[in-house]
């Protein structure tokens, strides 16, 4: 079954975990609504008018997302807000590496076992999340994490059992 996956993305994303990301949700059957705080976006040679979080936060949730991919992103409150009403939604979020940040942001991560990178455990910690030193750890199909690019293909095969669930 074809669900929505909004891909949170800032202006420095990573190519690889993007491209690699992309093509396994597309692939997938998946679609793909891109999220970005950039009001034009360069992804791979084509220009994307991304949907504005800041002024259309009310309209991306109606949407119907059925998950939220977080890729590495600056924060803002009003991604921490959007963050937070995905959380309370209880869909899937599935956060990249440096991205389980925004999590702590949130202020989500408190309870939540998760993994990141290595230069996060501190902070997770900090802010009542278990860190676990795993490739991708899995919190009840809620809080999808893993720790660097070369996690990326457990996480995306985690990624779409959590979807087929």
């Amino acid at each position: 079954m074809s669900k929505n996956i909004a891909l949170l993305l800032g202006p420095n994303f990573s190519d690889a975990e993007y491209l690699a990301t992309a093509d396994t949700l597309q692939c997938a059957g998946h679609q793909l609504i891109h999220i970005s705080p950039c009001l034009d976006q360069v992804i791979y040679g084509e220009k994307r008018t991304p949907v504005q979080l800041q002024q259309h936060l009310p309209d991306v949730c109606v949407l119907g997302i059925d998950g939220l991919m977080l890729f590495a992103l600056e924060q803002h409150p009003w991604v921490s807000d959007f963050v937070q009403r995905v959380a309370n939604a209880h869909k899937p979020i599935f956060s990249l590496s440096h991205a389980t940040e925004l999590l702590i942001a949130a202020k989500v991560a408190y309870g939540r076992r998760l993994t990141a990178a290595k230069d996060c455990q501190t902070r997770l910690t900090a802010a009542g999340a278990v860190y676990l030193d795993q490739a991708v750890v899995n919190d009840h199909n809620l809080y999808i994490s893993n720790r660097s690019l070369a996690d990326l293909p457990a996480f995306l095969q985690e990624t779409l059992q959590v979807l087929r669930a």
